[in-house]
Order: structure tokens, then C-alpha cells, then sequence
């Protein structure tokens, strides 16, 4: 091989190299997951509870005691019903998701 032709192959790889880092890092930057490391999501908060009006809104009833969690664009994005004051939380991420029983088959 020439040195001619080298040089274009170095040239050439070079060149792809920098395009793919450009690419990603633009990426990376972009991507609302880790631009703060938290996707938008609060970590920890003072505890928010539901008004009676959202309540009635989402068709709960006013008598029950609803947490709230809401991203930094103020989006609910969990709800927890509140049972007891040990069931108050405030991380959002330590709140589990509810399994519903497993329905059994029916034998017939």
C-alpha cells in the first residue's frame, strides 16, 4: 500500500471516529435521564397529599389520605394511599408497586 492510500485510510478512520464520539456525547447530553441523573423524577420531598378536589376529580374518596409524588414539571407520578402515618414516605423510590393476587384457574 502507498503512502498515498494510507494517509486516506487514516484520514477516513479518523474522521468516523470523531463523527461516532460527536454523536454520542450529543446523545448523552440530550438524553433527560442523564442530563441530572434523575430523569426528571424528585428523589426525596416534603410529604404532598391530595385536596379533597383532586380527590373528587379522580373519583377517591375524600375521607382517604392520598400521597403524591410530581416530577420537577409538576406531573403526578406516583400515588400511594395512606393507611397509616408509617405509610408516609418521602422518596418516591421506595414506594413498591402493588401485585394484585393471582387469580387461580377454575377447574372444571
Amino acid at each position: 500500500m502507498n503512502k498515498k492510500n494510507q494517509k486516506i485510510i487514516t484520514i477516513a478512520v479518523l474522521t468516523l471516529i470523531l463523527i461516532i464520539t460527536i454523536v454520542l456525547v450529543l446523545r448523552l447530553k440530550n438524553d433527560p435521564a442523564t442530563s441530572d441523573g434523575t430523569a426528571g423524577i424528585i428523589t426525596s420531598t416534603t410529604p404532598q397529599f391530595l385536596s379533597e378536589q383532586e380527590k373528587l376529580d379522580m373519583g377517591i374518596n375524600t375521607k382517604d389520605q392520598v400521597q403524591i409524588f410530581r416530577d420537577a414539571s409538576g406531573d403526578n407520578i406516583v400515588y400511594k394511599i395512606i393507611r397509616t402515618k408509617d405509610d408516609i414516605v418521602s422518596d418516591p423510590a421506595t414506594v413498591t408497586a402493588i401485585n394484585p393476587p393471582q387469580k387461580l384457574p377454575i377447574n372444571e
